[in-house]
C-alpha cells in the first residue's frame, strides 16, 4: 500500500512509523493540485486516509497494478479545537494526551468505547480528532459535549470550517482553488468521481471577481498554496518533473489580504449617507 501512497503522492514515505499521520497531496503531471487529506498509518499494512484524496487514491489502485485492497470507511470524524481542546478530550478519556505530539495518533477510551485521538488542528490552534465506528458515533459525541461543558465548548457547523481556515491561512479547496480534474485525460476519473461523491463534494460555486476563459486558470499548485515543504523528490510521483522545476523557480505565492477595521466600517457607512459611497 505505501507503494501505491508514494507513486501518487508529492510526499516522502522513507519516515513514516505507525501512528503517524501526513498531509499527503496529490497532483497531475503539470504539478497542480487534484486532491488532499490526512492519512494516517494504524500499523503496518491498515491505513485511514480522510479526504477527496481517498477516492483518487482509490482510483490508481482499481486502474494500476498494486499488490493492495480498500474499502469505503465507517468511521466518524470529529474535530475539537481550541485552546482549551486538550483538557476537554482528558476529561472524556480519563487519561493525559501530554505526551502526543503533532500529526500522530493514539488510542484512548471513551464511555468504554475504543476512540483513535490524531493530534491535528484545522484552525491554526490545538486540536484532536477523534475517529472510530459510526455505530458509537453519537455516543462519542454526547460524551465530548458534556466534558466540554465546563470548558465553554461550543458546536460549530460546516459554515464555520471554512472561515477557520482563513483565519489560519490554510488554503481551501474551491474557495481558493479549483481541484485539476475537469481536463480531457481526466474525463474517466471525473465521471467515475462525480458518481461516487454526494452532491455537495461535487458541486463547484467560484467566488471572487478573478476571471477567466478556460478553467484550468483556477488550478493550483502546493507551491502556490504554500506547501512546497510537503514535496519531497525522493522518489518518482506524478508531478515530480513539474515540481521540481516550480520549486527551484517559484513564481507564483497566494497571500491572505486583512482589511483594516476602521475602512471597512467607513464603506459601510458611506452607503448610508449623502454624496458618493
Amino acid at each position: 500500500m505505501l507503494k501505491l501512497f508514494s507513486d501518487v503522492s508529492v510526499n516522502s514515505f522513507e519516515t513514516f512509523t505507525i501512528g503517524q499521520a501526513k498531509h499527503v497531496i496529490h497532483c497531475n503531471e503539470d504539478g497542480k493540485m487534484i486532491h488532499e487529506g490526512i492519512l494516517n498509518r494504524l500499523s503496518d499494512d491498515e491505513f485511514m486516509l480522510f479526504g477527496r484524496g481517498g477516492f483518487w487514491v482509490d482510483y490508481q489502485l482499481r486502474h494500476g497494478q498494486y499488490d493492495a485492497t480498500s474499502a469505503p470507511d465507517d468511521w466518524f470524524n470529529f474535530q475539537v479545537s481550541g485552546p482549551k481542546a486538550i483538557y476537554v478530550v482528558e476529561k472524556a478519556a480519563k487519561q493525559s494526551l501530554r505526551n502526543l505530539k503533532f500529526m500522530h495518533s493514539a488510542t484512548i477510551h471513551i464511555n468504554g468505547r475504543e476512540v483513535r485521538a490524531l493530534r491535528q488542528g484545522m484552525a491554526g490552534e490545538l486540536g484532536y480528532e477523534l475517529q472510530g465506528p459510526r455505530a458509537y458515533a453519537q455516543e462519542i459525541y454526547d460524551a465530548i459535549l458534556e466534558a466540554g461543558k465546563e470548558f465553554g465548548i461550543r458546536r460549530l457547523g460546516g459554515r464555520a470550517v471554512f472561515i477557520n481556515h482563513l483565519e489560519a491561512c490554510f488554503p481551501t479547496i474551491v474557495t481558493d482553488y479549483l481541484p485539476a480534474i475537469f481536463g480531457e485525460n481526466m474525463t474517466e476519473y471525473l465521471e467515475e468521481f462525480k458518481a461516487a461523491m454526494p452532491a455537495f463534494a461535487i458541486t463547484f460555486n467560484l467566488a471572487g471577481s478573478f476571471e477567466a476563459d478556460d478553467i484550468s486558470a483556477w488550478y493550483r499548485s502546493p507551491v502556490e498554496l504554500g506547501w512546497a515543504n510537503r514535496i519531497k523528490c525522493d522518489h518518482d510521483f506524478i508531478g515530480r518533473t513539474a515540481l521540481e522545476e516550480e520549486v527551484a523557480h517559484p513564481k507564483r505565492a497566494m497571500h491572505t489580504l486583512v482589511w483594516n477595521a476602521d475602512d471597512v466600517v467607513a464603506v459601510y457607512a458611506s452607503l448610508f449617507r449623502q454624496g458618493k459611497p
